[in-house]
């Protein structure tokens, strides 16, 4: 008898087991499917009609739409933070306050591929508790398209760290230039006196500018200043003490003079200027960074002081000598270190070499 007992309840507990491993296998298999739901929605395919919103939602992280603009939380959700536009707005007037939370920062985010939709808005309007603005970029050099067809920022008078003028956006206190907007047009950009520093990407792919006229009082250039941009002559301030990479790569200049106050020519920071034919290092400049001129191929002309002593791998050439500089002359002091480093470069890389 007790045999028998035993054996029901082994039973028992065996049917008990094997409907926890099927439940938990169900679990297990819906879990799956709804990783496998989202990450296709998130590699941009529409998934059963799931929204971005709802597919935001169930990973925590809350996403909504006022207006023409579309937000989330920060600071334990006592502000909101701008995160993009809807794709088909011209005109975004960003709002100072959404449910009663004030509006503190505009993160613009563009997590697409090359050839992705993207915004088409032309003015932004900035309100008055907005404190931070950034961009940032999946790709580097060629994602500047997130705000394409902008040609005008406007900043409530209210606002405490920034203000515009003739579209282009400021700090407040007028002493950095952030951002020119890339379908700003000016035969001859002159940056206002007063400015002190350039920021990061400040006129990246600004094609429609031609010419920039630095002031004195301008001290810093930031990494990829004018990249891509559509200057052909540029101005530097003569006071200019640091220069980011690749500060004016991939630009449409034909000449360039460096002032004595920059100490480096920084890495890459011509490269890719196919219609560069000139350039003059004032005395005062030390070094020339790496790569500083590569794929400059039209370069015929660099005139280099006795200040110079140092010289970055590759400051001409790229990896062989198929990518050298074959049209380029080299102007150097005959008592200088860059004349005798030049005469290295005449032999190795067929530069032509001259005495002033």
């Amino acid at each position: 008898m007790k045999g028998k007992n035993i054996l029901k309840i082994l039973n028992i507990c065996f049917i008990c087991l094997a409907c926890l491993f099927l439940a938990n296998t169900s679990v297990q298999a819906k879990k799956s499917k709804e990783r496998k739901l989202l990450w296709d929605v998130e590699e941009g395919e529409k998934t059963k009609g799931r929204t971005m919103q709802e597919f935001m939602n169930r990973r925590g992280f809350f996403y909504g739409e006022s207006g023409n603009c579309i937000y989330t939380y920060i600071n334990h959700k006592k502000e909101v933070k701008i995160i993009g536009f809807k794709l088909k707005a011209k005109k975004v007037k960003i709002p100072a306050k959404i449910h009663g939370k004030k509006v503190t920062v505009i993160e613009l985010f563009n997590p697409g591929e090359e050839g992705d939709p993207l915004p088409q808005v032309k003015h932004i309007i900035i309100p008055r508790y907005v404190k931070e603005i950034s961009v940032v970029f999946k790709h580097e050099i060629f994602s500047y398209q997130v705000l394409k067809k902008l040609e005008k920022y406007e900043v409530s008078s209210k606002n405490n760290y920034f203000k515009s003028k003739d579209g282009i956006l400021f700090s407040k206190d007028g002493k950095r230039l952030l951002n020119v907007p890339r379908r700003k047009k000016a035969a001859n950009y002159l940056i206002p006196y007063g400015v002190k520093s350039i920021a990061d990407h400040c006129f990246a792919s600004c094609n429609r500018i031609q010419a920039v006229t630095m002031p004195d009082t301008v001290e810093r250039v930031g990494d990829q200043g004018f990249i891509a941009s559509g200057i052909q002559k540029i101005r530097l301030s003569r006071n200019l003490k640091s220069m980011g990479e690749t500060a004016l790569g991939y630009t449409k200049l034909t000449e360039a003079v460096i002032p004595g106050s920059l100490a480096e020519v920084p890495e890459d920071c011509f490269g890719y200027c196919k219609n560069l034919k000139k350039v003059t290092l004032s005395p005062g400049v030390r070094s020339i960074g790496r790569y500083a001129f590569v794929r400059c191929k039209n370069l015929k002309k660099v005139i280099i002081p006795p200040s110079v002593k140092k010289f970055g791998a590759n400051a001409f050439v790229y990896t062989s000598k198929i990518m050298t500089l074959k049209k380029l002359t080299i102007y150097a002091k005959k008592t200088s270190y860059a004349y005798k480093r030049a005469q290295k470069w005449k032999k190795e890389y067929q530069y032509k070499v001259k005495a002033y």
